[in-house]
């Protein structure tokens, strides 16, 4: 069965994906082991401290990532 992704899921992997990030580049800027890295952009569960440094590559905050999250959701 195919899951979708969740809506923080989409919205950090299209911001990924728009600032030319791979998930190799991804995992070395915000030093998320990949596999991690990969789980969360499928699940969207990331802790704190991992959304705070992946929203810091992508130069923004959590708060501003969730808030687009909920958007996209409605």
């Amino acid at each position: 069965m195919n899951n979708p992704l969740t809506p923080l899921a989409r919205v950090v992997n299209v911001a990924l994906n728009d600032a030319g990030l791979s998930e190799n580049a991804a995992s070395e800027r915000t030093g998320i082991p990949r596999s991690t890295l990969k789980r969360r952009l499928i699940t969207g569960d990331f802790t704190y401290g991992e959304l705070w440094k992946v929203a810091d590559v992508l130069k923004t905050t959590p708060a501003k990532l969730h808030a687009l999250a909920e958007e996209r959701a409605a």
